[in-house]
């Protein structure tokens, strides 16, 4: 996901924790709380500054690793502890729940991560297999929109529970995007009255603009054919080129390749 989803979506996630209130003995602000989300939530990205030393070493191995691991999770919360305690001294009576907002944060974003298809290595070290869901483009402004409007609104309201109701929202949605998927996987095999060769491989990939919007690949083992589906039937026709292209089931446009 983009920068901007990881720290609304980290933020939401730690307000959906945090009391309405703070107790006599815990230092944090409400503006304490956010800034230890957004930071915590965009900190995986990180690994972007090893792209500098190796592009492409960093696009192959390096990137959605080390930083974007569930084991590693502990370590990285208790370095941003540090570091929120070092820059804001009023901290250090709520280390504890500094160190509690920062490992929600940096799992919301391994989470966000998986949704998409590039995967993420949320085993790293003990293995290096890329999780991949592969719902949502790396760009979803539907998400994104559900996330901030329930921030904004937990944050006037200051309550808790909208923030809950926004996690519960997103995950409706999310669940709406994997019917979608499997919708246009099935799309897919029905295809050309069940030609599809056994063994085939189908894969659909969510694209840009819409979540009905889906790139269809067959893979076989010398030859692959890939459409693009818009699941809604809805003729585009006198839309921009780059939307127009998505078809629907009944006219997908399937283009073959060795």
């Amino acid at each position: 996901m983009d920068t901007v989803t990881h720290v609304l979506f980290g933020s939401l996630t730690v307000k959906a924790i945090a009391p309405r209130k703070s107790k006599p003995e815990n230092s944090l602000q409400d503006k304490d709380t956010l800034i230890i989300a957004a930071f915590a939530s965009a900190f995986p990205d990180i690994d972007y500054l090893s792209f500098w030393i190796n592009p492409l070493l960093f696009l192959a191995e390096w990137h959605r690793s080390i930083t974007h691991s569930l084991f590693m999770v502990p370590l990285w919360g208790a370095l941003l502890t540090v570091i929120f305690i070092a820059v804001l001294p009023r901290l250090r009576g709520s280390a504890n729940i500094v160190f509690l907002y920062s490992v929600t944060a940096l799992v919301s974003h391994i989470f966000l991560d998986t949704l998409t298809v590039y995967g993420t290595e949320v085993f790293y070290p003990f293995s290096d297999k890329a999780i991949s869901f592969a719902t949502s483009f790396v760009i979803d402004p539907y998400f994104s929109f559900i996330v901030a409007i329930t921030l904004f609104i937990s944050l006037y309201i200051r309550s808790r529970l909208i923030a809950i109701a926004g996690i519960i929202l997103v995950f409706i949605y999310l669940s709406f995007q994997w019917q979608l998927k499997q919708d246009a996987i099935k799309t897919a095999e029905d295809y050309g009255n069940n030609k599809i060769k056994a063994g085939s491989n189908i894969i659909a990939l969510p694209q840009p603009f819409s979540p009905f919007h889906w790139r269809l690949i067959i893979k076989n083992k010398d030859e692959y054919s890939t459409a693009l589906l818009d699941i809604t039937g809805y003729d585009k026709s006198n839309w921009p080129e780059i939307i127009s292209a998505y078809h629907s089931p009944a006219h997908l446009d399937w283009q073959h390749y060795s």
